[in-house]
């Protein structure tokens, strides 16, 4: 999909670091996140990922269909999310944001 500026929106990947034998409770975490994202204007798509090799570590990936979009989400639902994601990670989300140019 193009976003109205021509551009193919914005892809944001946050990887998420959970406590010693809290990855149940992390994952559970995330998935309630992705879902809530999904359910916003401008989501795409978010999936929550398993990382290859690494019991640690989970990858939230969300494509939105701008910048604008994706903002507007993390303004109203960042301190929702982190309060759910903070009970089981051992280290705050690390996010980066990257434009898909078509």
């Amino acid at each position: 999909m193009t976003a109205p500026d021509g551009s193919g929106g914005v892809i944001r990947i946050a990887t998420l670091t959970a406590h010693d034998g809290r990855m149940p409770a992390l994952i559970r975490a995330a998935k309630t996140n992705a879902d809530e994202a999904r359910a916003q204007p401008g989501c795409l798509t978010a999936e929550v990922c398993a990382v290859p090799d690494d019991a640690a570590h989970l990858i939230v990936v969300s494509r939105w269909r701008s910048m604008g979009d994706l903002a507007a989400f993390l303004n109203w639902h960042e301190g929702i999310a982190h309060a759910l994601i903070r009970q089981a990670s051992a280290a705050p989300p690390h996010a980066v944001h990257y434009p898909v140019h078509r």
